[in-house]
């Protein structure tokens, strides 16, 4: 596996993160399957330009996926973090970077998923089977889907119901992806004759791999949804209350002028965690899903704030 070479790689991963708004999202089958939806409802006339733009975001879709399973696995589980070192050990550390690190605008886990390289099925069997010390494909072949089992009360059977099948159709999704990005294939050479059966396979193959790496981090997280809201709902009130302490913290190091300020930023903090709390609890309106949703969203932004505020602290006591 060829190194990159000398690189920004702090600007680099934290203009990822801004662009992505810092989330770690591993359900990425819904995303999949909104684009089947998308494919589905799309008239004749424009449905081939959309297999192939479904084609390149479903590629990335998968990119983005396992580059937050490794974030997360590293961060949650040190043996895979000491595992990670294969990974990280061309980079240098400078003094931007283990800053980074000190403040908790970045975790190691963050950067070992910079470092991974996504061009086919293959290099994710190898990064997640090194993390994970076990065939990852090999492992995703028994792996069922616990809501089903327990929630839904289907019996228990193997998400990946042909592996070889659904292998064989992630890496012909990689392969036309490199096409119509590297390439100008004529109309009808362009590679989306499958892509309805690639996208279904997909979808199977990220909701297995949801499941073993939630398994692996979260073994035995509770599935009904009542006790799921209220995990994450307690979880978001136990990180507004450490952020009111840390708010308090912050006004003692600061004048008049600096408290109107720091009042200001967390008042138009607050509106925006309401706002977006809302936005993604829509995406399951009407549903019980939706307050676990929005929940597990202000879980994200309050950790954010909070890692902000103690790095805002941290600094102005140095004054």
């Amino acid at each position: 596996m060829t190194r990159p070479g000398r690189r920004n790689i702090l600007s680099e991963i934290v203009d990822r993160k801004t662009r992505s708004g810092g989330d770690r999202d591993i359900w990425s089958s819904y995303f999949v399957q909104d684009l089947l939806r998308r494919l589905a409802a799309a008239d004749e006339k424009h449905r081939a330009d959309l297999k192939e733009f479904v084609i390149v975001r479903c590629v990335t879709t998968i990119e983005v996926f396992f580059r937050s399973c490794v974030a997360l696995l590293v961060d949650e589980q040190d043996e895979v973090a000491r595992r990670a070192g294969e990974f990280t050990s061309g980079l240098k550390f400078d003094v931007d970077l283990i800053l980074a690190l000190k403040g908790q605008s970045l975790t190691i886990g963050d950067i070992v998923s910079h470092m991974v390289y996504i061009n086919k099925i293959d290099d994710i069997n190898k990064f997640m089977s090194v993390l994970l010390n076990y065939d990852f494909l090999d492992a995703l072949k028994s792996r069922s889907d616990r809501w089903e089992v327990e929630i839904e009360r289907k019996p228990e059977s193997p998400i990946l119901d042909e592996p070889a099948r659904i292998y064989a159709s992630v890496s012909q999704l990689f392969e036309a992806r490199h096409i119509l990005i590297h390439e100008l294939p004529r109309r009808d050479q362009s590679p989306v004759l499958h892509v309805e059966q690639w996208l279904d396979d997909v979808e199977k193959f990220l909701r297995a791999s949801t499941w073993l790496v939630s398994e692996t981090v979260h073994p035995g997280a509770p599935l009904q949804q009542q006790s799921m809201n209220e995990e994450a709902g307690g979880r978001l009130a136990t990180l507004l209350e450490r952020m009111e302490a840390l708010h308090k913290t912050a006004s003692s190091l600061l004048d008049q002028e600096g408290l109107d300020l720091l009042q200001q930023a967390q008042d138009h903090w607050d509106k925006h965690l309401r706002a977006d709390m809302r936005l993604w609890g829509d995406g399951a309106r009407g549903g019980s899903l939706s307050p676990l949703l929005a929940a597990e969203r202000g879980v994200e932004l309050a950790e954010q704030r909070n890692r902000d505020l103690e790095e805002f602290i941290e600094r102005h006591a140095q004054v």
